[in-house]
């Protein structure tokens, strides 16, 4: 594994050796988010600063240079943007996933019978 330190990041590179995809659940999503309860608030910013619990959430990251991230501390350098989640009152498809699960729900249907 090289070890290797760019002038642009003090972030270590290292050879990638595999990459998986997958889609997380409800449960996942609420646990991973550093917003606790979901982003509640449209208000992005309340007195010159970002609102906490809107959709700026300062616990998501740094949205400026003097700033550093109130999760890890980070500044725009080194902090790597952390997740919030919106519960919503119904589920909704992502669009982008439409076409692949009507796919295999024909799949599925055909295949039941």
């Amino acid at each position: 594994m090289s070890m290797i330190v760019t002038s642009d990041s003090k972030a270590t590179l290292r050879d990638v050796k595999r990459v998986q995809f997958g889609i997380l659940s409800p449960d996942e999503i609420r646990r991973m988010s550093v917003t606790e309860g979901g982003v509640k608030y449209p208000e992005i910013y309340e007195g010159g600063r970002p609102k906490l619990g809107g959709l700026m959430d300062p616990r998501q990251g740094v949205i400026d240079k003097m700033s550093r991230c109130q999760t890890c501390a980070g500044n725009m350098a080194t902090c790597p943007g952390h997740f919030g989640h919106i519960e919503l009152a119904k589920p909704v498809f992502h669009v982008g996933f439409l076409k692949k699960i009507l796919n295999f729900w024909e799949c599925a249907r055909v295949s039941n019978f």
